[in-house]
């Protein structure tokens, strides 16, 4: 039987041979085939850590001969760096082809794409992540140190500046400021380098306080730096009632200014049962305990009204082994304690009044350190207070000791720096109009002839004036400001109260 080939089937077939060879040609070639993938992006884009890139990079795929090709397939995903990837081409464009929106990483530094295509050897994108503005500052180096009043402390400050991310920002100025125990700095500023740090800054204590701080700051943001005067001398002071919030901190602060310039530890006392009350406690209050080195009751209570007397102040218990005090009382006039506050006067006036308590005119006599007790012109005959005062300036006004008060009565000769030769000094007998009332070197000399041991860099700057102030005469307005307490009973290393016992005394000097 034989098959017949109709016209129409030759035709159909004709067709289809012809759309089969149409489509095993694109134009009369074969189908392009990707060789390589690199990028289009001549420069290395950057942004803020965490943020998009404006500009996003791009890349292109090319055959052999280095024509890009469009229609490719391609896969693109996050490396290096973190951060996300919105809207990436699944194939290429015919030209140049954006990655998409990327988002950087929140860590500054190095970000990645990987760019797949095929069995291609993957392509790497960079992006470069920039630290952000400054968010906050952290003290790096240097903080929680230790040294004298007066010296440098070892180790040199530096501050870390980071963004919100915590990405160190370099290039910042950062300043430093002394803000608590009056030290200094140098230099006042430094820049921070690649590590995002600003250092080399060098501090050096002041003697106003214990702890002591300086700020690093690039406003509005700023940290803290703080460091302790090495000290182990401790006054522990007790308040008696509920004095203001000012008034207790300048009894804190003159506790602190003491321990800057009184390094050395007494020896403990163990009491058991002392008659707190004798030295101003309240009533019924005894210790039991150990003392280290000082406590001072402190009150401010009414003494005699407006303008009087503004204080009283002195050891109650002393050592009888080395005749230092053990516990002391501080009082001052409520009548006058808010005035004094308001012009700035109180932190002076209870520094000088806690100098007595320590032992400052106090306690001379129990040593024999005052000579020609009575006359018109007592001493104090003290070796190292007496060259300090030559040292500042005061010459042959020192050259038979100190110049103590002679005008005043009880409460003031002989118990303070004449007036009329030291003036502003802290330890003179009269309270000044303002609160520049430098602690010298002399009266930390008087500590150092009583036994103490001293650094005497946490001394206030002061020298003998060009011009000497005219002597002061008595006169009804310049009665005693102060009431000087003195020690009744001595307390033995073990503990034992009893009256203070007369002591043998070194005949004064000629």
């Amino acid at each position: 039987m034989s098959h017949v080939v109709r016209p129409r089937a030759i035709c159909l077939a004709l067709f289809a041979l012809a759309i089969v060879t149409a489509a095993c040609s694109d134009g009369g070639g074969p189908a392009p085939v990707p060789k390589a993938i690199e990028a289009a992006t001549t420069t290395l884009p950057s942004a803020e850590a965490g943020s998009a890139l404006l500009s996003p990079p791009t890349f292109v795929v090319r055959d052999a001969s280095g024509k890009a090709l469009g229609g490719i397939a391609v896969t693109i995903a996050v490396g290096e760096g973190g951060g996300t990837l919105r809207n990436p081409p699944t194939r290429t464009a015919s030209g140049p082809t954006s990655v998409g929106q990327w988002t950087l990483g929140t860590r500054s530094g190095r970000n990645t794409l990987i760019v797949t295509v095929g069995n291609l050897a993957p392509a790497t994108i960079e992006a470069t992540a920039l630290p952000g503005p400054p968010a906050e500052i952290r003290a790096s180096v240097g903080n929680n140190q230790v040294a004298l009043a007066g010296d440098e402390v070892e180790e040199s400050l530096g501050a870390l500046v980071v963004d919100r991310f915590g990405n160190p920002v370099p290039q910042q100025t950062v300043r430093f400021d002394p803000i608590l125990g009056g030290g200094s700095v140098t230099p006042a500023t430094a820049v921070t380098g690649a590590d995002g740090i600003a250092s080399g800054v060098r501090w050096r204590l002041g003697s106003r306080l214990a702890t002591q701080t300086v700020r690093a700051a690039i406003l509005p943001i700023a940290t803290d730096f703080t460091a302790r005067v090495r000290s182990d001398f401790t006054i522990d002071v007790r308040f008696v009632g509920t004095p203001s919030v000012q008034a207790q901190e300048a009894f804190r602060n003159a506790a602190e200014r003491i321990r800057t310039a009184v390094i050395g530890d007494l020896e403990d006392i163990p009491v058991q049962g002392l008659d707190a009350s004798r030295c101003g406690a309240g009533a019924g209050v005894t210790l039991t305990e150990t003392v280290d080195d000082i406590i001072i009751y402190a009150s401010v209570s009414p003494i005699d009204g407006v303008g009087r007397v503004l204080g009283r102040a002195g050891p109650c218990f002393i050592r009888t082994s080395t005749l230092h005090s053990l516990v002391g009382q501080m009082t001052f006039d409520e009548a006058d304690a808010q005035a004094l506050i308001t012009s700035e006067r109180f932190e002076s006036i209870v520094l000088h009044e806690m100098l007595h308590v320590v032992g400052i005119g106090s306690l001379w006599r129990l040593k024999a350190l005052v000579d020609s007790s009575g006359t018109a012109d007592p001493r104090f005959n003290g070796v190292t207070a007496t060259a300090r005062c030559l040292l500042i300036g005061f010459g042959s006004q020192c050259a038979s000791g100190v110049p103590l008060e002679n005008i005043g009565g009880a409460g003031t000769a002989e118990v303070h720096w004449r007036e009329s030769i030291f003036d502003r000094e802290l330890m003179t007998g009269f309270a000044e109009s303002t609160n520049d009332m430098p602690l010298s070197v002399m009266t930390l000399g008087a500590l150092v002839d009583y036994g103490f041991v001293v650094n005497e860099k946490a001394a206030d700057p002061f020298q003998a004036p060009v011009a000497r102030v005219a002597p002061r005469r008595a006169a009804p307005q310049e009665a005693p400001w102060e009431e000087l307490l003195e020690p009744q009973f001595e307390v033995s290393r073990f503990g034992r109260v009893q009256p203070i016992r007369p002591r043998l005394q070194v005949v004064p000097r000629p």
